[in-house]
């Protein structure tokens, strides 16, 4: 159930496909579907974000299913979850996943179950680069005149603001700060005409 679009971009991104066979790919989507309790749609929004998915053996997902779900303690659903928003976990070495844990911890001084929370929410925290992540932040407490504690908070509370483009943030910010000021001016008339 692939569009011809889908498919093009499926091989630009993972070539290799071009060369499983159809009961391959079957039996890759049965384990999937079977091993992370998915429904055919949800598979196949897997694997358009990540068809990588299709060359990855079994014993390697299972492993790395396993790591995650020991290393930062879910559940069998938290970490199905996860695996939904963001299949490309199943790409991320297991050092490079502890490597970025130790990061975020020390950087925004997070505790373990501040970054559970996080990963959680949005687990695709776990592919940025630090060096983009040290950017937004330096970026969001610049925007909105934030403390360093302020910020901790704030992507605490809601982690996925670091996945967004700086240039829509600033376009919300604007917007927001238009609505202000709109309110302001229509206040400032309503008490003039009281006035009057």
């Amino acid at each position: 159930n692939l569009s011809s679009e889908d498919f093009i971009k499926m091989i630009k991104t993972m070539p290799t496909i071009l060369g499983l066979t159809e009961e391959s790919v079957k039996a890759k989507a049965e384990f999937y579907k079977k091993e992370f309790n998915l429904r055919d749609e949800d598979f196949i929004k897997m694997i358009k974000a990540t068809p990588s998915l299709l060359t990855l053996a079994e014993e390697s997902v299972k492993a790395k299913a396993e790591f995650y779900k020991k290393e930062f303690n879910l559940s069998r659903e938290d970490f199905n979850k996860m695996i939904k928003a963001f299949p490309g976990l199943l790409n991320h070495a297991e050092e490079s996943v502890k490597a970025k844990e130790e990061f975020c911890k020390k950087e925004f001084n997070l505790s373990g179950e501040d970054f559970i929370k996080m990963i959680k929410s949005f687990p695709a925290l776990l592919s940025y680069a630090e060096e983009s992540i040290i950017e937004k932040a330096e970026f969001y407490k610049k925007e909105f005149n934030l403390s360093s504690e302020e910020f901790i908070e704030m992507i605490k509370t809601m982690p996925a603001l670091l996945g967004y483009g700086e240039e829509s943030v600033k376009g919300k910010h604007r917007q927001i700060e238009d609505l202000g000021r709109s309110e302001e001016r229509r206040v400032g008339k309503e008490c003039r005409s009281r006035w009057s």
